[in-house]
């Protein structure tokens, strides 16, 4: 079409009464193109109007397995979205406006490249489950404490080395799941996780655990195997809910093993 209409104003500027007369034809059966085309894009516009409100009421969206690089801004339009699958892509951030979906309350992550998350995460006050497993994190953002509702976060395979005082403040979560990041050391607000059942922390580099974590009332199961540990604080004695205690790997000697053992009496320790 570009190459019509340069052809048709060559013919149109030219000295050439015989050029002009065909350009003028030409003019004719050009409008009556642009008023086709006009109604091609008009029915074009109005299917994607009729296809967007199907898209913006969209509950749950699948865009797992994919090559997604990024993800458009326009995911934050989504607002009745309830679970969103992203794993298995190529993702190496996330729109800020990922924080505008109100209603979600399962994001699956894992297995992309991010190597951070926007601190407009914490925004999703109906956020259950977290997954954001084998990516290339280092860090959290402090706002993620605000996730109210959380109650499971699974950060297995990232590169961690310290999570934010801030995340003490998810009182609905049940299940931390840290394994395999270079994680040396725990925030003691970690003692402040009230619901916390389980807690998986093997294949990290702890030379030790807050005095806090005794705290952790309704804590059922820790994963401590393969880190540095030589020894564990005198307030685990405080788990009083925890069956299983896993420390194989870890440079713990008899002795320590004794007094562990004496500290948790009815739990199962594996050394």
């Amino acid at each position: 079409m570009q190459e019509l209409l340069k052809n048709w104003w060559q013919l149109r500027t030219s000295t050439d009464a015989t050029s002009r007369e065909t350009a003028i034809q030409m003019e004719s059966w050009l409008q009556g193109y642009e008023e086709y085309a006009m109604q091609q894009v008009d029915k074009i516009c109005k299917l994607e109007r009729k296809e967007w409100r199907k898209v913006i009421e969209l509950k749950t969206l699948y865009f797992n397995n994919n090559n997604l690089t990024y993800l458009p801004a326009e995911i934050g339009n989504l607002q009745v979205l309830k679970t969103l699958y992203l794993d298995n892509n190529n993702l190496a951030c996330l729109p800020a406006e990922i924080g505008n979906l109100q209603r979600l309350d399962w994001l699956v992550l894992e297995n992309n490249n991010l190597t951070s998350i926007p601190a407009e995460i914490g925004n999703l006050q109906a956020l259950e489950m977290l997954d954001l497993d084998n990516n290339n994190l280092t860090s959290l953002p402090a706002k993620i404490g605000n996730l109210q509702a959380l109650k499971s976060l699974v950060l297995n395979n990232n590169n961690l080395t310290s999570l934010p005082a801030e995340i003490g403040s998810l009182q609905a979560l049940e299940s931390l799941v840290l394994n395999n990041n270079n994680l040396t050391s725990l925030p003691a607000e970690i003692g402040s996780l009230q619901a916390l059942e389980m807690l998986y922390l093997n294949n990290n580099n702890l030379t030790s655990l807050p005095a806090k974590i005794g705290n952790l009332q309704a804590l059922k199961s820790l994963y401590l195997n393969n880190n540095n540990l030589t020894s564990l604080p005198a307030k685990i004695g405080n788990l009083q809910a925890l069956e299983y205690l896993h420390l194989d790997s870890n440079p713990i000697d008899e002795t320590e093993q004794q007094r562990i053992r004496s500290l948790l009496p009815n739990c199962i320790i594996y050394f």
